[in-house]
Order: C-alpha cells, then structure tokens, then sequence
C-alpha cells in the first residue's frame, strides 16, 4: 500500500479484504488502530506504533508477530 508515509497524522486504518502483501507503517507514529485482515501479509512490523490501542491482523500469511513495544494494545486479534 504507497502513500502511507505521507499520511502522518493518520490514527486509524482500516484496509483489510485486499490482496496486500506488504505494509510500511513506520511513518505512522500516531496510529492508535489497524485492522489488516483478510490480506497475504507475510511480515507486519509495528514497532514504531506504539500509540496502537487496537490491532486486528487475521487471516494473512504472517509467522510471527513482535508487539513488545505495543504497550497501549487492549486488543489483539492475529
């Protein structure tokens, strides 16, 4: 997905049900939401997050996930 990194003030995205097979969210600071399922996903980093509150990645072809900097998270749905 191109044009992340110019939508810094994003808080929520929502882009799941697509053919996604990589997403670069590393400009993405104030990101407090994300559901990515439904994708082909095979690696999400989401370490500069840390403001995420939710995140829902299901059905991807993810073989780990490292949230240990996602301290806000109160849901996580992989």
């Amino acid at each position: 997905l191109d044009g992340l990194d110019k939508l810094t003030e994003l808080i929520k995205l929502q882009c799941n049900n697509n053919p996604l097979k990589t997403l670069d969210l590393s400009e993405n600071k104030k990101l407090t939401g994300l559901t990515c399922s439904n994708n082909q996903l095979e690696a999400l980093d989401v370490s500069a997050n840390t403001k995420l509150t939710s995140l829902n990645c299901v059905s991807n072809q993810l073989k780990e996930l490292n949230v240990s900097k996602n301290t806000n998270l109160t849901y996580l749905g992989c």
